[in-house]
């Protein structure tokens, strides 16, 4: 009697369940996610660096241009995403890897969304147009011009 030299071809303790597929390929998922991005925070820690250097001049920090570039960069992580089937929240950059049941379900029976569910990068650029254009008119009413 020759023995297997891979106890998982006839046991079936050995043998790891088949797992059905869970997480699509990224460039396929985003047609069927209904995510919300939320730019709160970047918003917040951008007011209150903004608020820091105007009113308190003697606190330590470092210059202007330097300040702004840490903003910027944390803003990517400080901005998150909502999933409207399964209400998880993550940061920006993982929502191509979210990936809940009714995601997966969508994905296998190729459901196709109806109505208007932008992609999470449409919503960010859409965002920082509103953010960007909100901030010029604020700097444009708080100017101080004498004739």
């Amino acid at each position: 009697m020759a023995r297997s030299s891979h106890p998982a071809e006839r046991d079936p303790e050995f043998s790891a369940p088949g797992r059905p597929l869970l997480i699509p390929p990224s460039e396929e998922i985003r047609f069927y996610q209904r995510l919300v991005v939320n730019p709160f925070l970047p918003v917040f820690v951008l007011c209150a660096v903004t608020l820091t250097y105007r009113f308190w001049p003697e606190l330590p920090r470092p210059p202007l241009p330097i300040g702004c570039i840490i903003c910027v960069s944390m803003a990517m992580f400080l901005t998150q995403f909502h999933c409207l089937d399964c209400g998880q929240a993550g940061t920006y950059p993982r929502w191509r890897r979210h990936s809940c049941t009714d995601i997966s379900d969508r994905y296998r029976s190729r459901t196709i969304l109806h109505g208007f569910h932008p992609a999470p990068a449409t919503q960010l650029i859409f965002w920082v147009v509103i953010i960007t254009f909100v901030l010029m008119v604020i700097s444009v009413t708080t100017l101080n011009v004498t004739s």
